[in-house]
């Protein structure tokens, strides 16, 4: 059964990207690799919000990964804009919430995060 929540963790995407951070050797460098790369969305969401997560004065997610997120600089910031933006025009992926109101709650979620990397860093 997939599971589609509309938080950054809460898709089938995203807990598999998280299992690998948590096994990763460099979890920093993985994490960049996926916004840089242009990974699925869900991932892209998943490794865009634990960066964040390691700005200070930004809460880490309780439903995340269990590896503690790194400090990200300037570069992150802009990387991770860009991939949030490219997630924000792809129609396929929020089309798989059939709920308008979920939909928009997911499109909200990946607002904010852009948000947080302009205000904090960006």
């Amino acid at each position: 059964m997939s599971v589609w929540g509309t938080g950054a963790f809460e898709n089938d995407e995203a807990a598999a990207w998280c299992d690998e951070l948590d096994d990763h050797a460099d979890p920093g460098d993985f994490a960049v690799r996926t916004l840089r790369t242009g990974d699925t969305p869900g991932r892209v969401v998943a490794a865009a919000s634990w960066l964040a997560a390691g700005v200070p004065g930004v809460a880490e997610p309780v439903d995340g990964p269990s590896t503690p997120p790194i400090t990200p600089d300037a570069e992150t910031a802009d990387a991770a804009v860009e991939a949030l933006g490219a997630v924000l025009t792809d129609e396929p992926w929020f089309g798989q919430w059939a709920d308008p109101a979920e939909r928009a709650a997911a499109r909200a979620y990946v607002r904010s995060v852009i948000e947080t990397w302009e205000t904090t860093i960006g």
